[in-house]
C-alpha cells in the first residue's frame, strides 16, 4: 500500500606508435596544450618531489583498484527484459563470471565489476568478460572506472577514468576518452601503447588497417550525452564534472549536452520495515539517526527517535533528507524493564524513494546478526522495484566480555566472514533470496559503503561512543518513550521535525 497521503515535493601529446597510426589535431586545442605546458611541467616536477604520482596535461585519476575483472553484476535494466547471460534471460542481481557473455536487444543495462568499476551495455550489444576486462563484441559501451576493455582489433589499459567503445556496422572502432587516459594497443602491434586523454577518441578503422587520435567533436558529446549510454539510468556519473570541465576547454562557445539526473521530489526518502520470518517477540524498538552528507564527510549523528515497531510492519521517513545522507539504526528488544541491543544496521539514502528491511534470524535467542535489504520503491508500495540494483548485506554485534552494552561493536561482513551464517533464518519471503542452499553467495553493498572514504565492509567500528548525544546512547525509555508505529503500514515522519522535536532530550 503506497503512502498515498505523502505530499509530492521534493595539439596532441602521446607516446610513439605503430607507422599506421596518426594523430589529427585542431589548431586551438594544440594552442591550448602548449600554453598550459609550462605550468604542467613545474606541478609535475614539485609532485614528482613530493613522492607523488605526477600530472600529465589533462588531470588522470588514480587507479582506485588492481584487481582483476573476472566478474559483472547486472545491477539495473532498462527498457523490458532483454538482457542475457550466455543466451539465458537475465535479472537484477545475476552474476556473469569470466568468459561469459552478456548481451542485450532491445533493453539497456548496467554491470558492476568486481573491481567495483561500471559499464553500461546499449541496446543489440555485447560484452565477454575475459583476461583484457571487458571485450565488446558489438554495439557501444561505456566504462566509468579502473575497468580495461577491448576488441577483437584494440586493447586498452586504464587509468580509472570514463570512456566508451563503440564498434560500428562497417566493423569500424572507437574508443572515446570523456576524462582521464587510456592507452590503447593495436592488434599485431610491437609499438608502444598510444595515450589517449580525455576529450580525445582514438578511431581503428579495419579496412584501411589505420588508426588515429583526434578531437571528440561536439556532436559526438551531443550524441552520446543524450544518448543511450547515459539517460534514464538512477545513477549519475561520478566524474560528469570533469567531463564537463574538459568539454568547456575544447568549445567554450557551445553548452554541454548533459543536464544530469532529473531531482525527484522524494529523493532521499524511505520506508523501514522490521522483519522476521516465524516471529519471536511481538515488537522490536528501531532507533532511527541521521548522518547528513557533507562535502566528503559527514554531520554529527542526528537522532530521529525511537521507534516501537510491530514486526513486519513498515513506516515512511521523509523531508530533510538527501541521496547519499547515512541512516543508522540500533534494534533493541522492546522490553521496558530490560532492553536489550540485538542489532546494528547502517544504510546510505538513494536517489528515489526506497524500502528498506531490517531481518531478524528466526533463533529464539537474538545473534546479534541481521540482514539489511534495499532498494528503490518508486511507488511506495513497501516493495523493491524490479529491474533496479538490490543493495543485500550482514551486520553482527560482537557483545563485550564486560556487559556493557556501551562498549558493544559492530562488524560489517564481507562474503567470506558470511559464510558460516545460516542464511534460511533470514528469508522472510518477499524479498530477494539471499540463499544458495544455505551460504550467504554474494553480498552487495552499495558503493559508498565498500569504498570511497568511508568504507564501511569488512570493517568494525564502536556502536556507540562518548561524541554522541545522550540519546543516542542511553537504552530505551530511560530518555524517550518509544514512538508507536500503527499496524496498518501507514505511518510517516518528517525526519526534520523529528530532530527539532528532540534537539533539546
Amino acid at each position: 500500500m503506497p503512502f498515498s497521503f505523502l505530499s509530492n515535493h521534493l595539439g596532441q601529446q602521446r607516446s610513439p606508435r605503430s607507422s599506421r597510426s596518426r594523430t589529427v589535431n585542431q589548431p586551438n586545442q594544440a594552442a591550448k596544450r602548449s600554453n598550459s605546458l609550462p605550468l604542467y611541467f613545474l606541478v609535475g616536477i614539485l609532485t614528482a618531489l613530493s613522492g607523488q604520482v605526477m600530472l600529465s596535461a589533462n588531470p588522470v585519476k588514480a587507479q582506485t583498484t588492481n584487481t582483476r575483472v573476472t566478474r559483472a553484476r547486472i545491477i539495473e535494466i532498462l527498457e523490458g527484459n532483454q538482457v542475457f547471460i550466455q543466451n539465458r534471460r537475465a535479472r537484477v542481481n545475476d552474476v556473469a563470471r569470466e568468459r561469459q557473455q552478456v548481451s542485450t536487444r532491445s533493453s539497456r543495462a548496467q554491470l558492476r565489476f568486481n573491481n567495483r568499476a561500471v559499464a553500461r551495455l546499449g541496446r543489440n550489444s555485447s560484452l565477454t568478460i575475459g583476461s583484457c576486462g571487458a571485450q565488446l563484441q558489438r554495439g557501444e559501451m561505456l566504462v566509468e572506472g579502473p575497468a580495461p576493455a577491448c576488441t577483437s582489433r584494440v586493447t586498452s589499459a586504464v587509468r580509472g577514468t570514463t570512456y566508451t567503445v563503440t564498434i560500428d556496422d562497417s566493423g569500424r572502432e572507437a574508443f572515446r576518452v570523456w576524462e582521464g587516459r587510456i592507452d590503447v594497443t593495436p592488434e599485431n602491434s610491437n609499438e608502444e601503447a598510444i595515450a589517449v586523454r580525455g576529450g580525445e577518441a582514438y578511431i581503428f578503422d579495419p579496412r584501411q588497417g589505420d588508426g588515429l587520435v583526434r578531437q571528440i567533436s561536439h556532436e559526438e558529446y551531443e550524441d552520446v550525452f543524450s544518448g543511450d549510454l547515459v539517460v534514464d539510468y538512477l545513477d549519475e556519473l561520478e566524474d560528469v564534472r570533469e567531463i564537463r570541465r574538459i568539454h568547456q576547454d575544447l568549445y567554450p562557445d557551445r553548452v554541454f549536452p548533459f543536464k544530469g539526473v532529473p531531482l525527484r521530489p522524494h529523493r532521499g526518502h524511505f520506508s523501514l520495515s522490521i522483519r522476521q520470518d516465524q516471529p519471536t517477540q511481538d515488537f522490536v524498538i528501531a532507533r532511527v539517526s541521521l548522518k547528513s552528507r557533507r562535502g566528503n564527510g559527514f554531520r554529527e549523528e542526528r537522532y530521529v527517535g525511537d521507534y516501537l515497531y510491530p514486526i513486519n510492519t513498515r513506516a515512511g521517513f521523509i523531508r530533510g533528507l538527501n541521496p547519499d545522507d547515512r541512516i543508522a539504526v540500533r534494534l533493541f528488544t522492546a522490553d521496558e524493564d530490560d532492553p536489550k541491543l540485538i542489532g546494528y544496521s547502517e544504510f546510505d539514502l538513494l536517489r528515489e524513494y526506497a524500502a528498506v528491511s531490517i531481518v531478524l534470524p528466526e533463533d529464539r535467542q537474538p545473534s546479534g546478526t541481521v540482514r539489511t535489504v534495499y532498494g528503490i520503491d518508486a511507488d511506495q508500495r513497501g516493495a523493491i522495484d524490479s529491474g533496479v540494483t538490490i543493495y543485500d548485506y550482514l551486520t553482527s554485534l560482537n557483545y563485550p566480555r564486560s556487559g556493557d552494552y556501551l562498549d558493544t561493536s559492530v562488524t560489517f561482513l564481507d562474503v567470506v566472514a558470511a559464510q558460516d551464517i545460516n542464511m534460511r533464518l533470514y528469508d522472510p519471503g518477499n524479498l530477494p533470496s539471499p540463499t544458495r542452499g544455505s551460504q550467504y553467495h554474494d553480498t552487495h553493498y552499495p558503493n559508498s559503503l565498500s569504498i570511497g572514504a568511508f568504507p564501511l565492509i569488512a570493517e568494525t567500528m564502536p556502536v556507540f561512543s562518548p561524541s554522541l548525544l545522550r540519546t543516542i546512547n542511553a537504552l530505551p525509555y530511560e530518555r524517550m518513550e518509544p514512538v508507536a508505529i500503527r499496524a496498518d503500514d501507514r505511518s510517516a515522519y518528517e525526519v526534520t521535525q523529528q530532530i527539532l522535536n528532540y534537539k533539546d532530550r
